[in-house]
């Protein structure tokens, strides 16, 4: 059977990126074997998005019949789908199972490709995109819900973000066989060419034409939906809880009137706003788990002891702290001058969330 690659993201380690790229190159990858699978698309963003929420939502199969009609119909040796909201899927079981069914019944063999990465850097990543998308909350009740539950369901929704891998990947095991599980670590690194490399490295271990062609990918676009600034994510926040007032025109007007100890060059700076034992906790936590993430499927996660955590006479640290209590002096400011904001009554008050 011909390989069909599931990449399920998961969220913040570089899935829009390499979305796009693909939908850029889809000639080169016809032409070394690869389609990427064009059904169950959210408008005209490249990726399976829509048929990810199909079947988390569990509604009715329509774009799953559709993707079958296209497998059937692909002339091309290896299949590829790229969604992020496919990792959501670890709490729907039996849709998992109807994925890999239409899937092999379409003539392919299904593989899932995974990233993983430190949880600290994941929740501080993740916290920050759900205050783009105007989800507040205190950062300490958002770690104590991490940290106690291994997960965080957003807002408004019933999906949990996994942060214990172990729970994330065990069902696409179950659904899709242990020995097709191929999990891959996201370090974040600065160069952003790196997890295209990766990404076309593990399609060599799935395809081994492949591995003997090989692909040049033109990389137009080569980081998406990138870390924000942090002066771009306090003006986030003010535009979120306090809409409708208009932001100066100078960022560092900005910055000098609501967080003067902030730096020009921190404030343009990418945002660092857990503390060192923040993300020592968060280790902590999950160090056992990790380990058997490595055990079980070859991944090491980074930070897996407290001396891959930067030493506490970093000075990223002070930066961090400047950065955080800039953040939490606003948070709470703008929060209480907007009469709660979007999403804050409970989080607001200080409570921890539940799940």
């Amino acid at each position: 059977m011909r390989p069909c690659i599931l990449h399920i993201g998961t969220h913040k380690t570089g899935t829009t990126s390499l979305q796009i790229a693909f939908q850029e190159n889809l000639d080169a990858l016809h032409g070394s074997g690869i389609h990427f699978v064009q059904s169950g698309w959210h408008g005209d963003l490249p990726g399976n998005a829509e048929l990810a929420w199909e079947l988390v939502g569990e509604r009715s199969e329509t774009l799953l019949a559709l993707l079958v009609e296209e497998l059937r119909a692909n002339p091309y040796r290896t299949a590829l789908l790229s969604a992020e909201d496919f990792s959501l899927l670890h709490a729907r079981p039996r849709a998992l199972e109807k994925l890999a069914g239409a899937v092999r019944s379409a003539g392919y063999d299904p593989h899932v490709l995974v990233y993983l990465r430190a949880q600290g850097a994941f929740a501080e990543s993740m916290y920050v995109e759900r205050v783009k998308q105007g989800h507040i909350r205190p950062i300490q009740s958002y770690l104590d819900t991490i940290v106690r539950t291994g997960c965080y369901v957003p807002e408004g929704t019933v999906q949990a973000i996994q942060f214990q891998y172990t729970r994330l990947l065990e069902p696409f095991a179950a659904a899709f066989g242990r020995d097709h599980m191929h999990v891959r670590i996201f370090t974040g690194s600065g160069e952003p060419s790196l997890i295209f490399k990766d990404f076309l490295g593990a399609l060599s271990l799935l395809d081994a034409q492949f591995a003997r062609d090989g692909l040049k990918l033109q990389l137009k676009h080569p980081r998406e939906n990138a870390s924000l600034p942090f002066v771009e994510l306090l003006g986030t926040l003010h535009v979120m809880l306090r809409p409708g007032e208009p932001l100066p025109d100078d960022a560092m007007e900005f910055i000098g009137i609501h967080a003067p100890e902030v730096s020009e060059a921190d404030a343009v700076a990418r945002f660092a706003l857990f503390d060192r034992e923040e993300h020592l906790r968060l280790l902590r936590s999950f160090a056992s788990d990790n380990a058997q993430i490595a055990a079980e499927y070859g991944a090491s996660i980074p930070f897996v002891s407290e001396n891959d955590v930067r030493p506490a006479d970093d000075p990223y640290w002070t930066r961090a702290g400047a950065l955080r209590a800039a953040f939490d002096r606003c948070l709470r400011l703008w929060s209480t001058e907007s009469a709660g904001g979007p999403q804050m009554s409970s989080a607001a008050a200080g409570q921890t969330e539940t799940t």
